[in-house]
């Protein structure tokens, strides 16, 4: 009866697999008696399905605990009463892998029982186990999907994806928040953004380009919101009037997400997320610093919003039906010296953050195309041009008008899901305390 090929247990579910002999192999995530029957419920990478133990196996039975890789042999009976209305009678059942006792986190009935779930810390150290509760699964499977429909908007939309390096000699965004690397006999960095080389790219007559990769922050952060290494979500585009293209882009990108992941929430038997209205609001900086004071919340005009101010924003405008939100019309002084000021008024840029619950989720704009004006900006600043030449260098070439935005992919997923800690969408997390595993 051994056959060569492993079935899925996604397929047995399906009603013309019924009365077939089967080979089954995954793992055990329950083991329960009733009467003087056995039943073990075994999971892989498509689904998970009761197995009916055989009565002779009884001392077999007692081996296999929960964890354990195991192959099966037997056949698919329909049961309204198990899990997909089909189980598995089973004729053998062979212990491929054992599990070892204690683990390290509990196995037995993750998604039942909250109270049995250990620290976040903890689930992080061994999030290879963590990951056997299909809660967690689900996250990165979610993430998955995203990242597989971004790109396809992209290619929708004539973009064309690079790979920038992540090993430089400048930050696009200064200093203070650089990893230092030894690069032979040179200092260097890890990237904070490929923003420098996207920017490269639009005087090359590609005009659209997209990057999705992990980008650093040396930030000593130790929030709920923050990680030091996590996956952007870059674009830039060519040819545009100002930063509201960029805006319309990015809230159709994000409407589209909404609407092709429902398939993915039913099909895992969860209520999809409210598609956001559109379009997007847009609040200028200066209307946010006035809404704040009434609110209550201390900013001054020029200073970044705190997390408190943000928050207090986006429940103001879920009272009105809107999940995002378009801060715009930042000023200059508290934005990078390559965004666009506003003709109407220098004292700003012609910018961005889209902002859901809280969360900057991304932050974009308007670029300077113009060489004599963006050298201009650097040296206002303070700022040597020796640093940027190989980067001002492209500006000389016919740089044509231009924009994008740098999305934050783990800060996409918490905004999708309302996960409460950024580091429940990231498989193995670095931040200020955790270079491992």
């Amino acid at each position: 009866m051994r056959q060569e090929k492993r079935g899925l247990i996604k397929d047995v579910l399906k009603e013309g697999y019924l009365d077939r002999d089967e080979f089954l192999a995954g793992w055990i995530y329950e083991k329960r008696k009733i009467g003087d029957k056995n039943f073990l419920v075994l999971g892989d990478r498509s689904g998970r399905i009761q197995i009916i133990l055989p009565r002779r196996n009884g001392e077999e039975t007692k081996k296999i605990r929960v964890g354990a890789v195991v192959r099966v042999e037997g056949r698919a009976k329909k049961d309204k009463r198990a899990t997909g209305g089909v189980e598995i009678l089973a004729n053998k059942v062979e212990v491929i892998a054992p599990c070892h006792y204690p683990t390290p986190i509990p196995l037995r009935h993750l998604e039942k029982r909250k109270r049995m779930r250990p620290s976040l810390e903890k689930r992080l150290t061994y999030r290879y186990l963590d990951l056997r509760d299909g809660r967690v699964a689900f996250i990165f499977k979610l993430k998955s999907e995203v990242a597989y429909l971004l790109r396809e908007y992209f290619r929708a939309n004539d973009f064309i994806e690079v790979h920038t390096p992540k090993i430089v000699e400048e930050g696009a965004e200064g200093g203070a928040t650089l990893f230092l690397v030894e690069y032979f006999a040179e200092d260097a960095f890890l990237a904070q953004s490929p923003q420098f080389y996207k920017q490269m790219l639009m005087c090359s007559g590609l005009e659209r380009v997209y990057e999705i990769a992990p980008a650093f922050r040396a930030e000593r952060h130790s929030t709920p919101r923050h990680l030091n290494e996590f996956i952007s979500v870059d674009a830039e585009m060519a040819f545009i009037k100002d930063e509201e293209d960029v805006m319309n882009f990015q809230e159709d990108l994000i409407a589209f997400l909404y609407e092709k992941i429902k398939p993915f929430f039913e099909k895992n038997e969860l209520p999809p997320p409210p598609k956001p209205s559109k379009p997007f609001p847009r609040l200028t900086m200066d209307d946010a610093y006035s809404i704040l004071r009434e609110e209550g919340i201390e900013v001054e005009w020029g200073e970044d919003i705190p997390y408190t101010g943000l928050k207090k924003l986006s429940e103001l405008y879920a009272e009105k039906g809107y999940t995002y939100f378009f801060l715009t019309k930042f000023p200059r002084e508290i934005r990078p010296a390559y965004l666009m000021p506003d003709p109407d008024d220098p004292r700003v840029t012609r910018s961005f953050d889209l902002i859901s619950n809280g969360l900057e989720i991304s932050s974009g704009g308007q670029r300077i195309h113009e060489y004599e004006m963006l050298v201009k900006e650097y040296k206002r600043r303070g700022v040597p041009i020796s640093r940027y030449s190989f980067y001002l260098e492209a500006f000389k070439y016919g740089m044509p008008p231009h924009g994008g935005f740098g999305m934050g992919l783990e800060r996409l997923i918490m905004s999708i899901l309302k996960l409460e800690n950024i580091r429940e969408a990231m498989l193995f997390p670095r931040d200020r305390k955790r270079l491992y595993p």
